[in-house]
């Protein structure tokens, strides 16, 4: 609709009549800095905010359930985003390389957060999952509620990394660009790492793949 509309920097009063913004429609908008997408909205597409590089805030519409895949994907200057409460799902790549975003606040309703959602976002620090039925964040990382799948890491931890016993999953881009961490240690409990688990960990040493004690 309006893919890679350079020069684009308002967007005034959208009509209470449209319902549906399209994928990809405003992708590339790279002049658009801030933008309120009305309550009338009740669905986004795939990438519609993609690569909108000038961004810096978002409101998003009250009703939507699903924050779409790639969303606000590269919208590099975004530094929050408050997540409706009517969302459950938040979908794959949907903030990928948001590098400026650091706190994202979940909401009550929120059921899956899939792989990727959060990857290569290099500022990110606090998740406040303390409304989420599903999620946790602790010791600087977001798990599901049985704490069996790491979801995001913080990117400021540093150091020694010690995967929590009751880990089983190390979700895609989870740890992506934590560059503080230097010694990793894994559990056996640990069965699957996904791509990109620890891509641009830049400082990270050693890898310790614990034993089980007999």
């Amino acid at each position: 609709m309006f893919y890679n509309c350079t020069s684009l920097t308002t967007i005034v009063d959208f009509p209470e009549s449209v319902k549906t913004i399209g994928a990809h429609a405003f992708e590339g908008c790279t002049s658009l800095a801030s933008l309120v997408v009305p309550n009338t909205v009740i669905e986004i597409g795939a990438s519609a905010f993609a690569g909108c590089t000038g961004l810096t805030e978002i409101t998003l519409p009250k009703k939507i359930k699903t924050i779409s895949e790639g969303l606000l994907m590269g919208c590099t200057k975004l530094e929050k985003v408050e997540i409706p409460d009517a969302v459950d799902t938040i979908e794959s790549y949907a903030f990928y390389n948001c590098s400026f975003l650091k706190e994202v606040v979940l909401p009550g309703q929120l059921a899956t957060i899939e792989p990727m959602a959060f990857s290569e976002c290099s500022s990110i620090e606090n998740i406040d999952a303390s409304k989420c039925a599903s999620y946790v964040f602790e010791d600087g990382l977001l798990m599901n509620k049985s704490k069996t799948n790491i979801v995001r890491a913080s990117t400021k931890l540093t150091g020694d990394m010690r995967i929590p016993d009751s880990v089983t999953t190390i979700e895609a881009g989870s740890f992506s660009v934590c560059a503080g961490i230097e010694n990793l240690f894994i559990p056996p409990s640990v069965t699957y790492i996904g791509d990109d688990a620890f891509g641009y960990c830049v400082k990270l040493k050693n890898i310790d793949f614990e034993l089980i004690q007999m």
